[in-house]
């Protein structure tokens, strides 16, 4: 049975989250439709390639603590123990920190490599310090974002997370091309990115320090904390290849069109990518407001029961997701040529299917990749992961090779199902419990509403 305060905070967080991620995403697509305007078909695809090497970068130096700092704060805060939150938030920042300090050094060493072996593209070398600190800025902001989520502040986890700073990404263009102070450029692009991140992130740790010095004050805090780095660290370091797994199951297809294409198909692959991930939306707000919930649950001892709720929301979150697949399938070359502002972009049209469908696959099959994360499943879910990442690049590359943009989207289709179908049938045999859309309780919700409002009907 779900409690009230369970249902408030779901509620609470849900509008939070859809607030804040749909703002996000609206905000993001504005952004590359105006860069779209303003630099080349080519200079573009660069920027989407930049773009999801800074991602990757950041996971990387995140080293899984992300995550980990969600499980534990949420499973410290279940079980009253205050100083084991100030322990995993203070070791994540050193994780992460220390982190940060190979990423930048390997990538400044292997730049060249990267950029002329692998994606064969001469002016990723030109931005190689810049990209270096994107990757960092980033890192840190997924770390305190993270870090509210575990205390299952979904406000701030969404405002730190990633709104405010492209709320002053979007400041610092606006103020820029207004007053024409210099020409913009993918270099000068990335410098307003990391500071808006860093902005957002001086203000964020802010606001952090002075949430866990009111911890300090609890009546359960005790100086030496039970959790240790031997615990945390068999956990953060699956998390860590579960992290970078995934994303070359999901976002790693910039990398293999760049592999076998050219900037130009980058760009019409990119424009497709980014109108699709808006598909997502729901599926994000879905996981930033149930995370901290499922791990806390299962501390608790109390996951069966969080069942039917998980199934209802998923299926909730997948209504709007079918809604805008529909109106992908009907207009998806005339949104890409009217939003990207070029035909080239509209030739993109079979690519945003098969990425949008991908989308609807992942909202229907659930919270599946949570529930294994969050109830001690990390190195289950880590090795599905690596499997279906291998299949995914492995599937994309061969059909990538004989259809270009449209096979490596179909690879990636694919091979992301297979992973879906595999951590739904092992979250069964681990748990008992099916993470997949229940739409019987959105009948069921709908029923508890109209019998709660009419009531208030005869008194009015």
């Amino acid at each position: 049975m779900v409690t009230k305060k369970d249902g408030r905070t779901i509620r609470t967080g849900g509008i939070w989250a859809f607030l804040g991620k749909f703002s996000t995403s609206i905000m993001t697509l504005v952004i590359n439709a105006t860069l779209a305007r303003i630099l080349l078909t080519e200079e573009l695809g660069l920027y989407f390639l930049v773009f999801n090497i800074a991602i990757f970068g950041a996971y990387v130096a995140t080293a899984g603590f992300e995550q980990t700092v969600v499980k534990y704060v949420a499973d410290s805060l279940a079980q009253n123990r205050p100083e084991n939150v100030l322990y995993m938030i203070r070791t994540a920042f050193l994780g992460t920190l220390a982190g940060s300090a190979a990423v930048g050094v390997l990538y400044y060493l292997s730049s060249k490599v990267i950029a002329s072996v692998i994606f064969n593209i001469e002016g990723l070398t030109a931005i190689t310090l810049v990209l270096i600190f994107w990757m960092i800025s980033n890192g840190f902001q997924v770390l305190i974002g993270e870090s509210f989520r575990g205390f299952q502040n979904i406000k701030f986890a969404t405002i730190f997370g990633g709104l405010s700073s492209t709320v002053i990404f979007i400041a610092l263009l606006t103020i820029i091309s207004r007053f024409d102070w210099y020409s913009l450029s993918i270099h000068s692009v990335i410098v307003l990115w990391i500071t808006a991140i860093s902005l957002s992130n001086v203000i964020g740790l802010a606001v952090l320090i002075k949430k866990l010095s009111v911890l300090k004050t609890d009546q359960h805090f005790s100086r030496k904390p039970t959790l240790t780095l031997k615990k945390i660290m068999p956990v953060t370091l699956p998390f860590m290849i579960t992290a970078l797994s995934y994303f070359f199951i999901t976002q790693a297809d910039i990398w293999m069109i760049s592999m076998i294409g050219n900037q130009h198909d980058i760009a019409i692959y990119g424009a497709a990518a980014k109108l699709a991930i808006l598909m997502s939306m729901p599926f994000i707000i879905l996981n930033s407001v149930t995370q901290p919930m499922i791990a806390s649950k299962f501390a608790a001892g109390r996951i069966k029961e969080f069942e039917k709720t998980l199934r209802t929301v998923t299926a909730l979150a997948f209504i709007p997701a079918f809604l805008l697949f529909i109106v992908f399938v009907l207009l998806g070359d005339v949104l890409l040529t009217l939003i990207f502002g070029s035909e080239v972009y509209g030739n993109g049209a079979l690519i945003l299917f098969l990425l949008a469908l991908k989308h609807l696959l992942v909202i229907w099959s659930g919270t599946a990749a949570n529930l294994l994360a969050m109830t001690g499943y990390q190195r289950k879910l880590m090795m599905i992961t690596i499997i279906t990442g291998f299949i995914s690049m492995a599937a994309a590359a061969l059909a990538g090779q004989h259809y270009g943009g449209v096979g490596v989207a179909l690879g990636f289709l694919i091979a992301g199902t297979l992973a879906q179908v595999y951590m739904m049938v092992s979250v069964y045999r681990a748990l008992r419990i099916k993470g997949y859309a229940d739409f019987t309780g959105i009948y069921s919700l709908v029923r508890k509403e109209i019998v709660r409002l009419r009531p208030a009907r005869k008194l009015v």
